[in-house]
C-alpha cells in the first residue's frame, strides 16, 4: 500500500471504559488488550504511570468493492496504540491514544533530558515515526528514512541515546542518535535478511544483534550477526544462529542471548531453538530448547522473586494458516551449572513477541498475538500475572 502522513492524533473515537480489574493468580491471565495484527510492545513509566505501546501491523477488514467484496482481508493501514496500565488490586488497562500506522513492526521507547519518545518503525512506509511526549499526549516530531522497517531497539553508547533499526529494503541496520531534540543518521551496517535487533553491553563494550532468518543467497542458512562497538563504529564481530528475533539479559552477574528460530536450514519449521552464554569473548551455546513452531520472539527477564525466565513466542505455520500454539516460559536457575526447565506453557494464536514489566510489586508478561484463523488480525493480546 502506498504510505501515507501519521498523524499522531486520534483517528478513531474514544476507547470504551477500561475493564474492571480482578487480582490474577500467578500464571493466571491477568487482562486483555484489543490489538490490530500486533507485531511488538514496549513498557514505560511516565510520571509513575506504567504504559504499554503496541505497534500493530495489519487489521481485517472487509472489502468495500471488486471481486472480493464483502470478503476479508488484511489492511496494513491501521491504527497503532498506547495503553495505560494500574494495579488497583489488579490490573486496570485502558487504551488511551492511537495513532496511524502503516504495518508498523517495531516499536522502542527513548528518555532524554526529560523528554520522551517514541520510535515506531513501518514496514509499509518510508520513514520511521518518531513521537514525543507534550505532556499529557504523543505527537508527531521527527521523521527518519527507512526503507521497509522491521524490528527497532534503543540503546545508550557514552550517555548518547541511541536507535537501531533494521531495514529490509536496505538488507541491513541503521544507526542513528539523539542530539539536540533530534535523531541523526550515524551508521549503516550490512546484514541481508535482518528482521530483528538488539543490543546488550558486556564489559564495557556494546555489541548489537542482528538477528537475520532469510536471504536471497543463503537462504534459509543466513546467520544471525553480533556486531561490536569500537572507537564509535560497529563492525562484525561473530556469527549466531539465524534466527526471527533474540533477547539478552545479566543475570547475578552472567550473560545470556537466546535466539528464536523459526525455519530450519531446509525450510522445514523449527522447534529448537539455541541460548547462549558470554564465555570466553564469545556468546557460546549452551543448549537448545523445544517450542512449538514458528518461534519468532523471546523475552529474557528477572521476575520480582528473583527468577530468572524465558519467554518464547511461537506464531505458528502461516503457510498453512494456523496459529494457535502454546508459547512455553522457561525457568533458568544457575546452582552454578545452568539448569533450564519448562515452567508454563501459555496459549497464543499467531505470537511474535513478549514483553515483561513489573507493577506494583508484581511482574507481568504481555504478548503479542498477531492473527488468528477465524479473525484475521484482530485477535485481543493477553498479559499474564507471572508473580
Amino acid at each position: 500500500p502506498e504510505a501515507r502522513p501519521a498523524p499522531a492524533k486520534d483517528p478513531a473515537p474514544p476507547a470504551p471504559a477500561p475493564r474492571p480489574a480482578h487480582r490474577a493468580e500467578r500464571w493466571a491471565e491477568a487482562a486483555r488488550l484489543k490489538t490490530r495484527g500486533a507485531a511488538a510492545l514496549t513498557p514505560f513509566v511516565i510520571d509513575n504511570v506504567q504504559y504499554l505501546c503496541v505497534a500493530n501491523f495489519f487489521e481485517t477488514l472487509k472489502t468495500a468493492a471488486g471481486p472480493t467484496k464483502g470478503e476479508a482481508a488484511p489492511s496494513t493501514e491501521t491504527t497503532s496504540s498506547i495503553w495505560r496500565i494500574e494495579d488497583d488490586d489488579g490490573l486496570l488497562v485502558e487504551e488511551v491514544q492511537t495513532f496511524r500506522s502503516f504495518g508498523a513492526h517495531g516499536v522502542a521507547h527513548i528518555t532524554s533530558e526529560g523528554s520522551h519518545y517514541l520510535a515506531v518503525s513501518m514496514y509499509y512506509a518510508d520513514f520511521v515515526a518518531i513521537l514525543k511526549w507534550d505532556g499529557s499526549r504523543f505527537e508527531e516530531h521527527q521523521r527518519l528514512p527507512c526503507e521497509g522497517g522491521g524490528g527497532i531497539c534503543a540503546f545508550v553508547v557514552d550517555g548518547q541515546q541511541r536507535l537501531a533499526v533494521a531495514e529490509f529494503g536496505k538488507k541491513g541496520v541503521s544507526l542513528f542518535g539523539l542530539e539536540q531534540d533530534k535523531f541523526h543518521h550515524l551508521q549503516y551496517l550490512q546484514a541481508d535478511g535482518c528482521c530483528h535487533v538488539s543490543t546488550t553491553c558486556l564489559n564495557k563494550r556494546t555489541y548489537l544483534i542482528a538477528a537475520a532468518n532469510w536471504s536471497s543467497t543463503t537462504k534459509w542458512r543466513t546467520a544471525s550477526t553480533v556486531f561490536s562497538l569500537t572507537r564509535d563504529v560497529f563492525a562484525p564481530s561473530f556469527d549466531l544462529s539465524s534466527g526471527e528475533g533474540s533477547s539478552t539479559l545479566t543475570y547475578q552477574g552472567r550473560h545470556f542471548c537466546f535466539v528464536a528460530k523459526h525455519k530450519n536450514p531446509d525450510g522445514s519449521c523449527c522447534r529448537r531453538s539455541p541460548l547462549y552464554e558470554w564465555r570466553r569473548g564469545k556468546y557460546q551455546l549452551v543448549q537448545e530448547l523445544d517450542h512449538d513452531d514458528g518461534a519468532h520472539g523471546a523475552c529474557l527477564f528477572e521476575a520480582t522473586n528473583s527468577k530468572l525466565y524465558l519467554a518464547i513466542a511461537c506464531c505458528g505455520d502461516r503457510e498453512k494458516k494456523s496459529y494457535s500454539r502454546n508459547s512455553p516460559v522457561y525457568e533458568i536457575s544457575l546452582d552454578p551449572e545452568i539448569v533450564v526447565r519448562r515452567k508454563k506453557s501459555l496459549p497464543t494464536t499467531g505470537a511474535v513477541a513478549f514483553v515483561a514489566f513489573d507493577l506494583g510489586g508484581r511482574t507481568y508478561l504481555a504478548v503479542a498475538n498477531e492473527q488468528d484463523e477465524q479473525r484475521g488480525g484482530n485477535v485481543e493480546s493477553v498479559v499474564w500475572a507471572v508473580t
